[in-house]
C-alpha cells in the first residue's frame, strides 16, 4: 500500500478497513465496507486487497463480492511474486 501511495500512475481515492484506526493512514478518506459498496461503480477502477495472506485475501474478496463489489474490480497480488 505504501508503494501505491507513491506511484504516479495510481490515484488512491479511499482506504477501507474493518479497523480503520489500525491502518495508520491519515492522508486518505476512510470508508467502511458499507460505504465502499455504496460508492458509485465509476468512482473507482479497482479494489486492492492489501493483505499478505492468500487465505485471508480470499475471505476479504468473498465478503466484497457479497456486498456487491464486482469480482473483476477486486485485485490481490501475492507479495512473494511482486
Amino acid at each position: 500500500l505504501v508503494e501505491a501511495l507513491d506511484a504516479d500512475y495510481i490515484d488512491l481515492v479511499a482506504v477501507c478497513d474493518r479497523n480503520p484506526e489500525k491502518t495508520g493512514i491519515q492522508s486518505l478518506p476512510m470508508v467502511n465496507l458499507d460505504g465502499l459498496s455504496e460508492m458509485a461503480d465509476d468512482a473507482y477502477d479497482m479494489v486492492l486487497i492489501a493483505n499478505e495472506k492468500k487465505d485471508i485475501a480470499a475471505q476479504i474478496q468473498a465478503d466484497l463480492i457479497a456486498r456487491g463489489i464486482p469480482k473483476e474490480k477486486i485485485q490481490w497480488w501475492d507479495p512473494k511474486l511482486c
